[in-house]
This record gives structure tokens, sequence and C-alpha cells, in this order.
């Protein structure tokens, strides 16, 4: 009998633990690649789409002492699969080599034309924030992949700005950037710049006086890990992280109340304290859905939260009041960094961030299927579900990114041990048919055996199908002396090189939830099996 009570002890261990990570739901197929292999990639990547779903990549190679701005795209109409995942489908162009170019972030207008808000550090303390732009039409090759395609300017070098950078078009392809100003650190400002290019000299904001600046808040140590999007009339949206209280805050401006029309004031601007439960804000990134739904992921005491504003059901009507957002905890169960957030045509949010294991981190993905959600908004653990991407060395860091037309997921990232740049891709794995329901035959008093194995197969079932508690900007990490509460700076891991898988992504993540469940799952069986012996035992 001790054997069948301790069979039972450790079953329920076992569920307990396993039941704490999230359900590993293999929803897509992805296919990766390696994009540049020349090694000396700097941490920061980000990817966009156009409307022909081409994904192009912005990122940095830094070779100590200078850095470079590097720009990557795929015309998938001419690859191999047609899904960008061959080496050979990637073109590679060095926008800017003069300097040290930091952090950057691309963003794509309907006209197909890339830009690039990005950080120049050539000065130390004295950075400035700089933007790059191709028009297609006029690039040699249609793909502005040759270095005369670009045309660079300094938007502001006023100070130490262009700090925690992030950039987005309106739907007259105007751009605006968010971005901090530490000229006064440690004190930080969230400031905002933006071009309208209706009048801007050449048409294409390449102009420094085509630019204009502002501080949205100045109010201590605020502007960290920023990100912008528009709504559907074209008003911007910022949140970032409030670094002297380690909260995560959401700026607004409605452009029809603005005074020129740009919220190029301070006063245009409402900000609000959206998450202050423990150390939050980290590693933000925000996208509107259809009605102008801000939804905002981000890292909370290290894990993987979702924040999401219903405009008409909010107060004002713009999101400005805390009590108008509701948040949660996706992934609890393992360290998260790097968060970008993305939404399909229908507006499901899907996520991509790093699993960090202390030893090496991989790439995972996660999204939610707003008709199978329980209130609509995405707003509970259950209605989450992940997939692990890329576990081949040390992947996923400052993970990015973007959703074609047809709701592919596509991400770019960083490999830390070879210091190489990926991509992946995802396409919907066809639903399995459920299989018919077995006709039942009642019978007076089944066998033993057939009880025993009719009640394995239930339980092994249930435990093996837990409802899913799973747990998008890339930026510069902050010491955690400067923010309290901040993920320590993964240690570089060597990894030898390998060959990118090229097809469908194996099972789930190897290191524990997958092999946990089938564990559970079979001590569980075990479990009443040995529940039976004992009651049978006793009768």
């Amino acid at each position: 009998m001790r054997t069948v009570r301790f069979l039972l002890f450790v079953t329920l261990a076992v569920g307990v633990l396993a039941l704490g990570f999230p359900r590993q739901a293999q929803a897509y197929s992805w296919g990766t690649v390696t994009v540049d292999a020349n090694g000396y990639l700097s941490w920061p990547t980000s990817v966009a789409v156009d409307t022909d779903g081409d994904p192009m990549i912005s990122y940095g190679y830094d070779e100590y002492p200078n850095g470079d701005l590097k720009f990557a795209i795929c015309d998938r109409s001419v690859s191999a699969n047609g899904n960008c995942d061959q080496a050979g489908d990637w073109s590679t162009i060095t926008v800017d080599s003069q300097g040290s170019i930091g952090e950057s972030s691309i963003a794509v207008d309907a006209n197909r034309n890339p830009m690039i808000s990005y950080f120049d550090d050539t000065i130390p303390y004295d950075g400035d924030l700089k933007f790059a732009v191709c028009d297609r039409l006029a690039s040699m090759n249609g793909n502005c992949n040759q270095i005369g395609d670009w045309d660079t300017l300094t938007v502001e070098a006023q100070g130490d700005v262009g700090w925690y950078l992030d950039i987005t078009v309106d739907s007259a392809g105007s751009p605006m950037i968010s971005y901090a100003d530490m000229t006064d650190y440690p004190d930080w400002d969230l400031k905002f710049a933006a071009c309208d290019r209706s009048g801007s000299v050449h048409g294409n904001c390449d102009q420094v006086g085509d630019w204009t600046t502002t501080t949205v808040e100045a109010a201590g140590n605020v502007g960290v890990y920023t990100s912008i999007a528009v709504d559907g009339d074209d008003n911007p949206m910022i949140s970032y992280l409030d670094g002297g209280n380690d909260d995560l805050k959401f700026a607004f401006c409605d452009r029809s109340a603005s005074a020129s029309g740009e919220c190029d004031q301070p006063g245009d601007w409402n900000t609000v304290g959206v998450d202050s439960q423990g150390h939050v804000g980290y590693w933000t990134s925000i996208v509107t859905r259809d009605q102008g739904d801000p939804m905002i992921s981000y890292q909370g005491d290290g894990e993987l939260k979702f924040a999401i504003c219903v405009r008409a059901a909010s107060i004002n009507g713009n999101c400005d009041q805390t009590a108008d957002w509701n948040t949660v905890s996706v992934e609890t169960a393992q360290l998260v960094e790097d968060t970008s957030i993305a939404v399909n045509a229908s507006g499901d949010p899907m996520i991509a961030y790093g699993r960090w294991y202390y030893q090496d981190s991989d790439l995972v993905f996660t999204a939610c299927d707003r008709s199978a959600s329980t209130t609509g908004d995405c707003d509970e653990q259950g209605d989450w579900s992940a997939e692990t991407v890329d576990t081949l060395g040390d992947v996923g860091y400052t993970a990015s990114i973007a959703v074609d037309g047809n709701s592919y997921p596509m991400i770019s990232y960083h490999h830390l041990g070879d210091d190489d740049l990926k991509f992946a891709i995802g396409s919907l794995v066809p639903a399995t048919p459920t299989p018919p329901a077995a006709t039942e035959t009642a019978t007076a008093v089944p066998p033993l055996t057939a009880t025993l194995t009719a009640t394995a197969q239930a339980t092994s079932v249930t435990t093996a199908s837990p409802t899913p508690v799973v747990t998008g900007t890339p930026t510069r990490t902050p010491t955690s002396e400067a923010f309290p509460g901040a993920s320590p700076t993964p240690t570089e891991v060597s990894t030898p090189a390998a060959a990118p898988p090229t097809g469908a992504g194996g099972p789930p993540s190897s290191r524990f939830p997958w092999w946990a469940f089938l564990v559970a799952s079979g001590l569980a069986a075990t479990g009443v099996a040995g529940l039976v012996i004992l009651k049978r035992s006793q009768g």
C-alpha cells in the first residue's frame, strides 16, 4: 500500500509542476534562416513587411570602435520557396557607416518605401537621433539594396538623444518617432519627433527642417523602452517605462485637438500609468487593432505581460485613465525578455519574445485568437497559446515581429553565440481532423483490466491538454543599478555554428514543458490504476 500511496503523491507533484508552464500549441510551421552571417551583429533588430508581403530588416553591424546601420530585404516573388527561408533569398546593404551606429527601428509606408530611425553614438554621452529613407521607385533595383538608394539625415543632435527609439508611419506615409533624451542623466525624458511628408522639402523627410520634436514627459526617469503606433485617425500612441517607479506608462495625442495638428507641443499629450504592480514596463511594444484599441506587450518581474484598452469602453475615449486598462500575465514560468507585438487582419495579437534559461535563450511565439477569447480581448491567461520557434544555440534576443496580409508572422532576431542575424516565418499548420467518437458498449460490471485502461486513457488525455497558461521593440538593456528590477544582461555563450533549419519547426521546447506533460500523463494513469487497486483491496 505504501507503493501505491507513493505513486499517487508523485503523480500530484509532477502534475502541479507541469501546469506551471505554458502549453506549447504548435499551430504554425516555422522556417528559419540565417540572413547575415558576417558576425559582429549588434543586438537590436527590427522587421517590417510591405503590402506585397516582402520582409525588410534594419540592424547594426558592430566592429569596435565603429558600427554600421544595415538593411536586409527579401523579394518573396523570386524567393526559392516563396517564404524567404533560404539565405539566397536575401540581399543586404550598409545604409550608414559614418561613426558608431546603435539601435534602429524600421517601418514601411503604403508605397513600400522603408524608413529607419536609428541612434548615432559616435560621441559618447552626446548621441544623435538619425533617419534614413529609400524611395523604391527611384532605387536602382527597386529593392533599396544599393548604397545610393538611401538618404540619411540627423533629426536631432541637441544633447544626448535617440535612445530606446521606435518608428511608425501614418496613413499618409509620414514618419513618427518615439525616443528617450538622457542629456540630464540619470533623469530621462520621453520625446517625440514627426515629419509631415506633404510639407517636406523633397517629399521624403530628408531635410532637418522637415522635422519637429517635442518633449512628451519629463517628470523623473521616463522614456525608456519606448514603442509607438498610430490608430485609424493617425493619432500617435506611445508605451514606455517609468524607470523611477518601475511602472508601465502610456501616452496619447489627439491630433484633432492639437494646436498644429502635429502633436508637437507638450500640452498635446496625455499620459497615464497602465501597470504599477511590481517591476513592470520593460521591453514594451505597442500596436493597435480595429477601433484604435491599443495593445501592449511588456516584461514585468520576469514575466511576459499584456495590456489592452478598449477605447469604446474607456472613460474619455482615449485610454488616459488607469481604470481603462486590463492587464494579464501571459507567461510566468520562465524569465522573458525582448518582447515585440503585432496584430493580424482579424485583430488577433501575436507576440515574439526570448525565453531565457540563464545559459541561453529560445525564440518563442505566442498568440491569442480573439474569437475564442473569453471576453474577446485576450485579457485572460487561458486565451493564449505559445510555441517555440528556434532553440538552436543562444537565440531569441531582440526579437521583432511583423505580420503580412495573409496573417503569416515574420520574426527577425539575433543569434548571440554566432552574432548572426536570423529570420523566421510561420505558416498555419492544417488542423487535424477530429476522429469520430468511439461507440460505448454498456456492461453491468466491466472487467478490472478494462476499467483500468479506460480510466488511465481518460486521465492521460485530460492531463496532457491543460488550459493554456503562457507566460515584442528591441532596445538597449539598462543596468540594474539604473533600473531596479531590470532583468540582468545575459552572459554571452559561444555556440558552435549550426545549419539553420529550413522546414517546419519540430517539437516544442525540449527543456521542460512537453516532456513534463508526458511524464505527468503517464504518472497520472499509474496513479489512477493504483487508486483502483487500493480501493478494491480495501473493499
